[in-house]
């Protein structure tokens, strides 16, 4: 596949399964900047009435739906900066490709 992204899937230090984080860099077409997805697994006991009565809650007594972290581990923190840079140097590059191409008059 020509668009192909990268993913990176990030596990809590401590073990549990409902902590995962999943980054997902989309590299786009060549002149337009890349982007990067933040995803948190949320799961655990979310029945349905369970949800209907968060949900009522969150409306009438406001707050947050949901309580959710990972920690980070050294390695995780490596792998997540080896795609934050590959990001920050395909932003680089498609902003000196675009320049280039507006100072021959290709681009307006």
């Amino acid at each position: 596949m020509k668009n192909e992204p990268t993913k990176l899937w990030i596990d809590c230090k401590c073990g549990a399964h409902d902590h995962s984080i999943q980054f997902t860099l989309w590299k786009n077409e060549p002149l337009e900047d890349p982007e990067i997805y933040v995803s948190m697994i949320a799961t655990g006991n979310t029945g349905f009435w369970t949800r209907v009565k968060d949900a009522l809650r969150y409306v009438f007594k406001g707050g947050s739906l949901t309580f959710n972290e990972a920690i980070l581990d050294e390695n995780s923190v490596e792998e997540l900066h080896k795609l934050v840079t590959i990001h920050k140097l395909l932003s680089r590059m498609r902003k000196t490709k675009r320049a280039n191409l507006t100072a021959l008059g290709v681009l307006k």
